[in-house]
């Protein structure tokens, strides 16, 4: 894989577990507002695989899950063999994806590859092309939340959203609770202006917790729980 960054050990990224963190590039998005921009386009620097795995080796003892994120990883031709691989170290998956592969992350989930998947909803689908920069394929995401709300798999999952000031309002966010209804969790993000994809976004000042209480509140009788985060 292109792999474009690691991060030896987190204790937030992944719910209740210690993991590393392999970031890929690149991505099919550009977003605006992205806090990963470093990795939408296909980075110089790329850590060879075999050096990944020689760190999650040393650390097996301390981790119990690496997380794959980006980027998008799932452009990534072996992204499947390399979680296979991180599955024999007996180590936990959780993908990152803005679910714009569906056949791939349908992959993933019905062969139990992944053991938690958080996807991005970046805005209604009306929105997707203002909030994305790109022309996104709003299907294959629409595909990708079905299996995993509705499917017959019982996998661990979050759904979120950053919540942009100028880009999303709280009739977008009820738009999305109705475009995911009875999912497991929908996260609500705050916005983080001090790194982004476009230097214009620093300038922007983030929602109030009271705001995104209230976005919130006006999405809990859509999913079965909703956090701010």
């Amino acid at each position: 894989m292109r792999i474009s960054g690691f991060q030896e050990l987190t204790t937030i990224d992944y719910p209740g577990h210690t993991a590393a963190i392999v970031f890929t590039s690149p991505c099919n998005c550009a977003c605006p507002f992205c806090h990963n921009h470093q990795f939408i386009e296909k980075t110089e620097t790329v850590i060879n695989e075999e050096r990944i795995f020689t760190e999650l080796e040393k650390r097996k003892k301390i981790l119990d899950a690496v997380v794959i994120s980006g980027g998008e990883p799932t452009l990534q031709p072996d992204l499947i063999p390399f979680i296979e691989r991180v599955k024999k170290l007996g180590l936990k998956v959780k993908l990152d994806t803005n679910g714009s592969n569906s056949s791939k992350v349908e992959h993933l989930l019905f062969n139990n590859l992944v053991d938690y998947f958080a996807i991005d909803v970046k805005a209604p689908f009306a929105k997707y092309t203002k909030v994305t920069g790109t022309a996104f394929n709003v299907w294959e995401l629409y595909i990708c939340l079905s299996n995993l709300i509705h499917g017959s798999r019982d996998v661990d999952y979050e759904i979120r959203t950053t919540v942009v000031p100028g880009l999303l309002a709280k009739e977008d966010i009820i738009k999305i609770g109705e475009l995911i209804q009875d999912a497991k969790l929908y996260v609500i993000q705050q916005f983080v202006p001090t790194v982004t994809y476009d230097e214009t976004y620093k300038k922007l000042k983030p929602y109030s917790m009271e705001v995104l209480q209230s976005y919130a509140d006006a999405v809990k009788g859509f999913v079965k729980k909703v956090i701010i985060r």
